[in-house]
């Protein structure tokens, strides 16, 4: 009934429904509300454990496209997500999905929700209490790693150790190589994890990762700089220092090059006065020259002549391939009425099998029959057993033959 009655109300832009036991039917009737209602942004149903999981596909279906903001669907009973990853919630801010059964398929899930709709205003995502482990901790990491809108990730309560702890550190800060850090995700803020009863360097690192990205939020160069600084520090200085190696070899080049081109304004200058004063070694070098070209020229005629040698031979690869091709398609297409040929010839040699076997049957009964009047002569063909009743009648049969 509240329902129907606030379907025509446009001004409702919050609706608390906690701590009810809505079930199926319920979210039915919430359903249809919320597909007329283009004005809610704020949605909590956190504790209606009866909602489970057909009801939360009916929720999330009637809240497609909608201007949702805020959507808490906290102890709901619900173990299947699997509706929302065919779900668009392009304004939501807010997802909490905490002390459900999320588990590993719930992840996949997300992965694909968050990478394949449009979730570009999405800044929180509560995940606390879902039977989440490290396989589920690791599939979020990449699902995230190009993600540039969410800053809160709460996953306490959780099955999370040293290995999901490592993918979120790679996710933050790829400390495999410079290029890779700059890869990273640098707008996630805060992953909120149950405290390790032994110490891990890998959770250690993480939470200094995700100090510089909210030291530095919204400055992705200061934030990769900042993260060089703090994990690739001899490998910065390997790169200074050999920057500074390569701008010292190129001042000593740009010195070398200022000292040739003198020697070569010298050396010019002297081949100028030279000419002016002896004509006759001008004219020797001349001579030099033209017979130096003579000889490419007849080295490149030799080229040329390879050249074209190598250009016909080519020509006559291309021509015999092309003459294979079409030998082997023949070949193919004959092969094909062979095989033909070879169905129609065994189907004929089934039939003659058989026609044998009915001669082989026929001619079995009649040695058969050979036999009997072999053993017995006085058997006339066709004599069975029980026309033997009297056997004196038998004897005047063959009296009278």
């Amino acid at each position: 009934i509240f329902f129907k009655a606030a379907c025509n109300n446009e001004s409702v832009r919050s609706l608390n429904l906690a701590n009810n036991t809505l079930g199926v039917n319920g979210i039915t009737s919430l359903a249809s509300f919320l597909k007329r209602n283009q004005r809610l942004d704020t949605l909590n149903l956190s504790g209606c454990a009866t909602i489970r999981n057909e009801g939360f596909e009916l929720l999330v279906k009637a809240l497609h496209e909608s201007p949702i903001r805020e959507l808490n669907v906290t102890d709901c009973g619900i173990s299947n997500i699997s509706a929302l990853k065919d779900v668009s919630l392009p304004n939501l801010t807010h997802l909490q999905l905490s002390s459900n059964n999320i588990g590993l398929d719930g992840c996949k899930t997300l992965s694909k929700w968050l990478r394949t709709t449009n979730t570009d205003e999405l800044r929180t995502l509560h995940l606390q209490n879902g039977q989440i482990n490290d396989g589920g901790a690791k599939i979020l990491s990449l699902a995230l790693s190009g993600n540039t809108a969410l800053t809160d990730l709460y996953l306490t309560d959780n099955t999370i150790e040293s290995r999901g702890r490592a993918a979120f550190l790679n996710l933050v800060c790829n400390m495999t190589n410079i290029e890779n850090v700059f890869k990273s995700n640098h707008t996630l803020q805060c992953i909120h994890l149950d405290e390790l009863t032994s110490p891990s360097r890998s959770n250690e690192l993480l939470q200094q990762a995700l100090d510089i990205n909210r030291s530095f939020h919204g400055d992705a160069s200061a934030v990769c700089l900042a993260k060089v600084n703090a994990f690739h520090k001899k490998e910065m200085s390997v790169l200074q220092n050999e920057n500074k190696e390569k701008g010292e070899r190129i001042e000593e080049l740009i010195a070398e090059n200022t000292i040739l081109k003198a020697a070569a304004a010298a050396e010019k200058s002297e081949d100028e006065s030279a000419k002016t004063t002896t004509p006759n070694d001008s004219h020797r070098e001349l001579e030099d020259l033209r017979a130096q070209n003579k000889t490419l020229s007849e080295h490149n005629t030799t080229m040329e002549k390879k050249f074209q040698y190598l250009s016909e031979a080519v020509d006559s690869i291309s021509l015999v391939t092309t003459q294979n091709m079409s030998i082997e398609r023949k070949l193919l297409d004959e092969i094909v009425e062979l095989k033909a040929i070879t169905a129609e010839l065994n189907a004929e040699n089934e039939d003659l099998m058989a026609e044998n076997q009915q001669l082989i049957e026929l001619l079995s009964e009649r040695d058969a029959e050979l036999a009997r009047i072999r053993d017995n002569p006085r058997t006339p063909i066709g004599y069975t057993a029980e026309s033997d009743d009297d056997d004196e009648d038998d004897d005047d049969f063959w009296d009278d033959m």
